[in-house]
């Protein structure tokens, strides 16, 4: 089991497993090497020290992240903040709030212990078009609708809810107009191109109803 760049495996690993990518990846070739680098039992988790073993704690937060994500919850960004979207309440028709838990384990004294935390996430009701258009009509000016964008944190409503950063608005470009590049990254192999739209409706079943 892969937990960021580690690898976690049941067998034991002597000495070095050196592996050689087949095919150039971005015109690179790749050597992995994989070596054992630290072991621990889990029926010994009780009697750990905690900055002794920080491989086994990667080990078993990756687990409790792994069973959340099968819920029903719905997690926002990388971190272990899990949400119930089913549970928002709004407030004055401009903000949303999602209640849910972070969570993290922790070896104390007496054993292995799961924390969670009681956390909230606002969330504005308006989608950014709307806050767009708001924007643009207030402001008379696409440079100054800009600087207000430019840092935002904003979320897909579709997916996984993903959150992302914006840069900047592309004013010469529309979902109507745009295409997505489909292929294996780094494959010679030709790619195929699906229409912005086309690739919303297929994927996620959402319909882009301003596609302007």
């Amino acid at each position: 089991m892969f937990v960021g760049n580690n690898l976690f495996s049941t067998d034991n690993v002597e000495g070095k497993t050196t592996i050689e990518s087949p095919k150039p990846f971005f015109n690179r070739f790749y050597t992995i090497i994989i070596e054992r680098v630290s072991e621990f039992l889990l029926d010994d988790l009780a009697s750990m020290k905690m900055e002794d073993h920080p491989f086994a704690l990667s080990f078993i937060n990756s687990i409790i992240k792994s069973c959340l994500r099968n819920s029903k919850l719905t997690q926002i960004g990388r971190n272990p903040r899990f949400f119930m979207p089913s549970e928002a309440r709004t407030f004055n028709d401009t903000v949303e709030t999602w209640p849910g838990f972070f969570t993290s384990s922790w070896i104390f004294q007496r054993g292995l212990y799961l924390i969670i935390d009681n956390i909230s996430k606002f969330l504005s009701v308006d989608n950014c078009l709307t806050i767009i258009y708001e924007r643009l009509d207030r402001l008379k000016n696409e440079t100054y609708v800009n600087r207000d964008f430019d840092g935002a944190i904003v979320m897909a409503n579709y997916g996984q809810k993903r959150t992302y950063k914006v840069h900047r608005i592309c004013w010469d470009m529309s979902p109507g107009t745009y295409f997505f590049e489909q292929g294996e990254q780094g494959s010679t192999a030709p790619t195929t191109k699906i229409k912005m739209l086309d690739y919303f409706l297929k994927n996620y079943e959402k319909k882009i109803t301003d596609p302007k």
